[in-house]
């Protein structure tokens, strides 16, 4: 239920944008303090900073990469390796599986000397527990999950990242324990029009000089979004086509 991230899957993958970028560098700066080899430490415990971090916003806005990225950083920098929990592997349908899977799986992580556990779409196993109807077997995970949270102190070099798109589906006590809490935003228009500029590079199409019209990039609401218009272009033959579309919207 533990599954080794390989390093070829952990590549650093160009960002665009001031948020993204800083979002990178404050979650270096963590890992920074959780694996460095510093005798002289503060007190961490003290302030309530732990190797969490939470990243939420919409699909699409660059959560995954910036995960992937800061693993790639601990990984070429202090040799830390990274891992996935599946959650279709830990919600099971019998009575109290589900707990002991989980159980099970942080036990695993926690006998590692060191690492990053990197969980996807947190949310699925991480519920509200204020949510009338959610059933007691899902609550009991989470107080697992939290349990394990609150023991996760920097002294043992061990980070934990998750994300997910639903971030208000998340237990209120739980978010407050990752030390990090970032909403990813929707790009700005500048910000698309560079990430426009390097799908064009990307695609081996040339326009000088790329200023995109507002209301034209107003139909794009993630950097995903505009991979997706370029790859169903590619895939319809349609480059030639696409380019003039793009000329004809640039200022």
């Amino acid at each position: 239920m533990l599954y080794r991230i390989d390093e070829s899957d952990l590549h650093e993958t160009k960002l665009i944008g001031k948020q993204c970028e800083q979002t990178v560098n404050d979650i270096n700066h963590l890992i920074d303090i959780v694996f460095e080899k510093n005798e002289r430490r503060l007190n961490y415990n003290f302030f309530d900073i732990k190797g969490t971090v939470l990243l939420h916003g919409i699909a699409g806005v660059g959560k995954t990469t910036i995960a992937r990225n800061c693993m790639s950083y601990a990984l070429n920098k202090y040799g830390v390796e990274s891992y996935r929990l599946d959650v279709s592997d830990i919600i099971v349908s019998g009575l109290g599986e589900s707990v002991k899977n989980m159980h099970d799986t942080l036990n695993e992580f926690e006998e590692l000397n060191e690492g990053i556990l990197f969980i996807d779409e947190i949310d699925k196993v991480l519920i509200d527990r204020t949510v009338v109807g959610e059933l007691s077997e899902m609550k009991r995970l989470l107080i697992e999950f939290m349990g394990y949270v609150d023991n996760l102190t920097v002294d043992k070099k061990k980070m934990l990242i998750g994300c997910t798109n639903v971030y208000e589906q998340i237990d209120e006590a739980l978010k407050r324990r990752f030390s990090i809490n970032e909403e990813i935003h929707r790009p700005l228009n500048e910000e698309k029009n560079d990430f426009f500029s390097i799908c064009l590079l990307e695609a081996g199409i040339h326009i000088p000089a790329l200023g995109l019209k507002s209301d034209f990039l107003n139909r794009f609401e993630t950097m995903d979004s505009i991979k997706g218009y370029f790859r169903k272009n590619i895939l319809d033959g349609s480059l030639d086509q696409m380019k003039t579309e793009i000329e004809h919207e640039t200022i």
